[in-house]
């Protein structure tokens, strides 16, 4: 199961609303990729990967950054 945030582009109608409702920093630079969760699900993904690795299941944080298992999934578990 993939969970992504909602990227944010400059100008669009969606973050001209987000913006107005100052869900997020008018300061922010949205040229620099900018992702949105809308609340109350703003950690949903987290609480997913959480909940899948406490039960044993692969995820994205098991591996290393060159494409090897990381088999020290303590280092990544949720308590």
């Amino acid at each position: 199961m993939v969970i992504n945030n909602i990227r944010l582009y400059p100008g669009t109608p969606l973050t001209e609303k987000i913006l107005r409702e100052r869900l997020i920093d008018p300061a922010q630079d949205l040229l620099y990729p900018t992702y949105f969760n809308p609340p109350p699900r703003d950690n949903l993904r987290h609480e997913l990967t959480a909940f899948c690795m406490r039960r044993g299941a692969e995820s994205y944080l098991e591996y290393a950054g060159n494409g090897q298992k990381n088999w020290n999934k303590d280092a990544h578990s949720a308590p």
